[in-house]
C-alpha cells in the first residue's frame, strides 16, 4: 500500500512537472502554435502573426496576437477575438469619451470589462475623474502592456478590481458614479446576458448619481434582431431616458441612459465633436422595442439564440447589421 501511495504521488508530481515545463515553453514573440493556442482564423497563416502575451488561467486562455503586415493586435479569450486596436475598433474609445463628455462634471467613473484598455484610457484622459476598472479575468490586466505603455500607467493610478462586474455593483458601498460604461463579451456568450438584463440595469442605476450617464454596447452586427430589441427594452425599462446612438464609420450601436433627461445642447455638442448620431430618442427606442420583452435574469433568451444560426439566416455580419439598422430607421417616426 505504501508503495502504491508513493507511486501515486510520483505520478502527480510528474504531471505537475510536465505542466510547469509546458507553461515555461509557451513562446512569447514567436508565431502562434509554439506551445500556445492557435485561433481558428489564424490556422495556415501562423507566420504572419506573433504572440505578444500568453496566459493560461483557471477559467480561460488569454492571448494577445499581432498581425505583422498591419500591426493590428487582438486580445483573444479562448481563441475568440474579444477586442483589438484596429481602425474599426474606434467605438471603444468613444464608449469612454461619450459619457464623460455628456456629464457636466464627471468626478468618478466605472469601466466594466477592460479588453485592450481603450475605453478605460478614454475615461482616464479626463484628468479630474477617478476611475475604477472591473474585469473578471485577471489576465487581461496582465497583458495590458501589450497595447502600449499608457495602460500600465493608467492601472497604476486606477482602482483595479478582479471581479464579476455585476457582483461589484451589488456589493455594499456608498460610492456612486457619474459614469458607468461597459463592453461585455457578445450577448450570446454563456453568462453574459446577466450584464444586459433588467436586474443588471437596476444595480447600475443604484450606483449612478442622479445626473449620471450609463453607456452600453449594442453590437448590431452580431446580435439577432429580436435580441437587439430585448437588450434595448431592458435598458428602457429601468432608464426611461434611453437613447440609441450610432457611431460614424463602423455604425456601432450605443445605448445611452440616464436617470434624468440629457440636455439637447449637450447631445448636439458631443455628437458633433465625436461624430455620433443620437438616432433614436426615448420615444423612438420605445417604438423600436415595441412588442419585445426585456432581457431578465429568468428569461436569458440571448444565450439560446446562437449567432451561427443567425448568420445562417443573414449570410454575414454586414447583412445582419444592415437589417438591424433598417429596423432602427423604421422607428424614427411614429
Amino acid at each position: 500500500a505504501r508503495a502504491r501511495r508513493y507511486a501515486g504521488w510520483a505520478g502527480v508530481a510528474g504531471v505537475a512537472l510536465f505542466g510547469a515545463l509546458w507553461a515555461e515553453r509557451a513562446t512569447v514573440g514567436a508565431p502562434p502554435g509554439e506551445h500556445t493556442l492557435v485561433p481558428r482564423h489564424i490556422v495556415g497563416h501562423e507566420s504572419e502573426y506573433r504572440v505578444r502575451c500568453y496566459r493560461e488561467g483557471p477559467t480561460a486562455t488569454t492571448e494577445v496576437v499581432e498581425h505583422l503586415p498591419t500591426g493590428r493586435r487582438d486580445v483573444m479569450i479562448d481563441g475568440f477575438v474579444a477586442a483589438g486596436n484596429a481602425s474599426t475598433a474606434g467605438y471603444m474609445d468613444l464608449m469612454g469619451r461619450l459619457p464623460m463628455a455628456l456629464h457636466p462634471d464627471p468626478q468618478r467613473a466605472l469601466v466594466i470589462c477592460f479588453g485592450t484598455g481603450a475605453t478605460a484610457r478614454a475615461v482616464g484622459s479626463f484628468a479630474q475623474s477617478r476611475v475604477d476598472i472591473v474585469d473578471i479575468n485577471p489576465d487581461v490586466f496582465a497583458c495590458a502592456g501589450a497595447f502600449g505603455p499608457e495602460n500600465p500607467r493608467l492601472l497604476a493610478r486606477a482602482g483595479v478590481h478582479v471581479e464579476d462586474g455585476r457582483a461589484f455593483l451589488r456589493a455594499p458601498s456608498n460610492v456612486r458614479y457619474d459614469v458607468i460604461t461597459q463592453e461585455p463579451m457578445p450577448p450570446h456568450f454563456a453568462g453574459v446576458s446577466a450584464l444586459y438584463s433588467v436586474e443588471y440595469y437596476r444595480l447600475a442605476r443604484a450606483r449612478l448619481t442622479d445626473d449620471g450617464v450609463l453607456v452600453q454596447w449594442l453590437p448590431m452586427h452580431i446580435t439577432a434582431p429580436d435580441d437587439a430589441r430585448q437588450i434595448a427594452a431592458a435598458a428602457l425599462a429601468v432608464f426611461p431616458e434611453t437613447w440609441l446612438a450610432v457611431t460614424a464609420g463602423d455604425l456601432t450601436g450605443l445605448l445611452v441612459s440616464s436617470p434624468r433627461a440629457i440636455p439637447e445642447e449637450a447631445r448636439r455638442r458631443v455628437g458633433n465633436e465625436l461624430r455620433i448620431d443620437f438616432t433614436l430618442d426615448p420615444a423612438g427606442v420605445a417604438r423600436f422595442v415595441a412588442g419585445s420583452g426585456p432581457v431578465t435574469d429568468d428569461r436569458p433568451a440571448l444565450e439560446y439564440n446562437g449567432i451561427d444560426r443567425v448568420y445562417g439566416q443573414f449570410g454575414s455580419s454586414r447583412s445582419l447589421l444592415r437589417y438591424n439598422l433598417r429596423r432602427v430607421g423604421a422607428a424614427l417616426r411614429p
